[in-house]
């Protein structure tokens, strides 16, 4: 049996990664800062362990004994309370984790699977059918969160490059389109705002975005840390790609949003605006949390961005899981 050792567990994806690792003959020691991630965590048939991101003698004792560490913990930018938060929670912890396990003298730890975004690559453009050796855009031209996943993403290889082959772990990259499921608090969210008339479809919302299952998801990831080489970058969808205004209202309705809430569009220009008045607002007046509308929310909504997954799906004989009809029957 091997050991995992793994973030962001209690969360939406994690839960998934828990069960498909558990299944499998894995034994999930899953990072736990509270009482109620500690049941949570338990329930699903995970080890909580008791430490912070940011606690380095905590996550030593933590992945001792572990063969594998799965990173998925994040920081997004509707849950930051600041730019600097999620650039701690998303850089400098990847960092420090990735350091603790790289101690080849005391680690035990022979792959590091870091869980990272397509939005790496988002350059305020259409993108179709991106593969892995897409180029990264300017740093500073993306998004909070894309950037801190696009530092660590280069921080991550340029390390590993130097692994040697015998006594060193692997670095695995994970890149992750939306991700969608039963039990997302996301989603609980947007229909909130839906109810409240509160949902604009930005541009009309015809633009094609690629998704994956949590299903999806958490099977890929096991297959990578299984059969992935270093330096391997893999991208997991649901394989077609879908349009943003037809998935979004599919789900809506699964959830009981009725048609009357899903017809107010916002100009594309208006929105923009909208990003960089916000922007300027809450430095101004330094409020807490981000804007509620942000730069890479705005692309998300109004641009394609399309990636191709057929790396996976040969190297690792990744495949889908779950159907979309019938994750929306599980809605």
């Amino acid at each position: 049996m091997k050991n995992v050792f793994l973030t962001g567990g209690s969360g939406f994806l994690g839960k998934y990664i828990i069960e498909e690792l558990i299944s499998n003959g894995y034994k999930v020691f899953a990072l736990s800062r509270s009482e109620s991630s500690n049941k949570v965590l338990s329930q699903l048939g995970a080890q909580p362990i008791m430490t912070t991101l940011h606690d380095e003698q905590g996550l030593s004792e933590a992945i001792k004994g572990c063969d594998i560490v799965i990173h998925c913990a994040a920081k997004l930018e509707t849950n930051s309370e600041s730019i600097q938060e999620l650039f701690k929670d998303n850089i400098d912890a990847t960092e420090l984790l990735y350091n603790i396990c790289n101690q080849s003298k005391t680690s035990s730890v022979r792959v590091f699977c870091f869980i990272s975004s397509e939005g790496v690559i988002m350059n305020g453009d259409n993108i179709n059918d991106a593969t892995e050796d897409t180029i990264y855009p300017p740093i500073n031209e993306l998004g909070w969160y894309n950037k801190s996943k696009a530092i660590s993403e280069q921080f991550l290889l340029s390390q590993s490059q130097f692994q040697s082959i015998s006594n060193k772990m692997k670095t695995i990259i994970i890149r992750l389109p939306l991700i969608w499921g039963s039990k997302d608090n996301v989603l609980d969210y947007l229909v909130g705002l839906c109810n409240k008339f509160q949902w604009f479809w930005i541009g009309g919302g015809k633009n094609y975005l690629s998704i994956v299952h949590a299903k999806n998801a958490s099977y890929g990831i096991r297959l990578a840390i299984e059969k992935g080489d270093n330096q391997d970058i893999f991208h997991l969808t649901d394989g077609e790609s879908v349009q943003y205004r037809k998935f979004f209202t599919d789900r809506f309705k699964k959830k009981g949003v009725s048609s009357n809430k899903l017809h107010m569009v916002l100009p594309i220009p208006i929105a923009w605006s909208l990003v960089w008045l916000m922007a300027i607002f809450w430095k101004l007046f330094n409020l807490k949390g981000l804007p509620l509308l942000t730069k890479t929310g705005l692309i998300y909504s109004s641009k394609n961005f399309t990636i191709k997954d057929d790396k996976a799906r040969l190297k690792l004989g990744y495949t889908n899981k779950i159907t979309y009809n019938q994750g929306m029957n599980e809605l």
